[in-house]
């Protein structure tokens, strides 16, 4: 499972590749033939592979619209969304070592309602809708 970037080179050694083949005899030929591109190599069914493109839509494709809502944010400040790169790399950074639940952090998993209420105030429409739901999604999870 991977993104691809025109122009950036993919090392394959560091990605999971997910077969499925309609018979033993194929899944052992693109078995052997996956395992030259990566050490990571799983056979799983249609089922599961679905499972896997969702929940790289919500790490990947989700997680980067809400960079570009983060960038909206801070452009309204005249500032660039590069200073939030730092923050971004640490968070990341964490999920390789805590569980994401673990690396949770900010207003919502502390429940700081104050803080919640002043962000809340200064966004509408889609914006305020998504902070809502992902809150409440944050809160929930912790139960």
């Amino acid at each position: 499972m991977q993104t691809f970037s025109y122009g950036k080179e993919v090392d394959f050694n560091k990605v999971a590749l997910y077969i499925e083949a309609n018979n033993d005899t194929f899944t052992n030929k693109l078995h052997l033939f996956a395992n030259k591109l990566s050490p990571n190599v799983k056979v799983v069914d249609s089922d599961t592979r679905t499972k896997v493109h969702l929940a790289a839509v919500f790490a990947c494709n989700f997680t980067n619209h809400l960079y570009s809502l983060a960038e909206k944010v801070l452009a309204e400040a005249n500032l660039p969304f590069a200073d939030l790169l730092p923050l971004i790399d640490e968070t990341t950074e964490k999920v390789h070592t805590l569980s994401p639940a673990e690396a949770q952090t900010g207003p919502a998993i502390r429940h700081d309602w104050p803080i919640i209420e002043k962000h809340l105030a200064q966004l509408k429409g889609k914006e305020k809708t998504i902070y809502q739901l992902l809150t409440e999604s944050i809160q929930n999870d912790q139960l």
